[in-house]
């Protein structure tokens, strides 16, 4: 029997790291976490008030947090998910996560194309993210949104970002912007040379998200990359429907472990020579938790 209990009690700090993003907003489908990198040996159940909106359990590939918005112009359902702790020499614990999913929307019909870039290289200021707009259905003319300034500027990490990408949910009324941490101008952050940009650099990505592509939320730093990358480079991303997230890829230099970027040659455990780049992945569903 799993016992609720008042997530107050300090007992529950087992369950503290927990987290469902936009708990009071959900658009698209969510991540229960079975077990917590924190407390090894320690599973977690999940039961759902309104499973036919927010499943509890996997479907094949598709792990569970399924979601099934409401109709369009309905109201939004409030769902209580109960996670619970098994094994590890712990109680039993219960947590309950009140969550509230939106109804679904009518995508407005497309009108035009949104790019978003970097402007410049070696320029603090060019290397944040830019908005251009197409004109009409016109891929090849362009007119830069907020007066051609950036529309985001990178506060984290290397204070700069290359190589923007915005990815739609499935649902249609959620963003995701993901970008490059690195600003080739940033000796205060880091910056040393192009040998350490291949064997020394960031081994995170930089997130923002939206719903309407105006408003976005706070910067996200995340680390993706193991030790073993040199450098965390143009993250993009895209929906497979056959395990219900998004595979998240980019290029990374990979060097042995216990290696690290030297600017001395001759060091043993310097990263020499220098790699080509590989491509690795992680799978997301909030581009919080990967």
């Amino acid at each position: 029997m799993c016992i609720a209990i008042d997530a107050a009690i300090p007992s529950t700090k087992v369950l503290d790291a927990i987290v469902i993003p936009n708990a009071d907003n959900v658009r698209g489908y969510l991540h229960l976490p079975t077990e917590l990198p924190a407390y090894p040996g320690v599973d977690i159940d999940w039961k759902s008030s309104h499973p036919d909106v927010v499943s509890d359990r996997p479907r094949g590939r598709i792990a569970a947090g399924v979601v099934k918005r409401p109709p369009v112009d309905s109201d939004a359902v409030t769902v209580h998910l109960t996670a619970c702790l098994k094994d590890g020499g712990y109680r039993p614990l219960c947590r309950q996560f009140p969550v509230t999913v939106q109804p679904s929307v009518d995508v407005a019909q497309f009108s035009r194309y949104a790019m978003t870039n970097f402007a410049r290289s070696n320029s603090n200021i060019g290397q944040q993210v830019y908005f251009a707009t197409s004109v009409g259905n016109d891929p090849t003319a362009w007119v830069a949104t907020n007066d051609g300034r950036a529309a985001l500027n990178s506060t984290r990490g290397m204070h700069g970002t290359r190589d923007p990408v915005v990815v739609r949910t499935p649902e249609g009324d959620r963003f995701f912007l993901i970008a490059t941490d690195l600003n080739v101008d940033g000796v205060d952050y880091g910056w040393k040379d192009w040998d350490w940009a291949q064997s020394g650099a960031s081994r995170y990505i930089e997130v923002w998200e939206s719903d309407d592509l105006r408003n976005w939320s706070q910067q996200r730093h995340v680390l993706v990359s193991p030790e073993e990358a040199g450098m965390t480079y143009a993250p993009e991303a895209i929906w497979d429907p056959e395990i219900g997230a998004f595979v998240v890829f980019w290029t990374s230099s990979m060097y042995p472990k216990g290696t690290h970027y030297s600017s001395d040659k001759s060091d043993p455990n310097g990263r020499y020579p220098l790699t080509g780049g590989q491509t690795l992945y992680s799978t997301t569903r909030d581009f919080v938790q990967f």
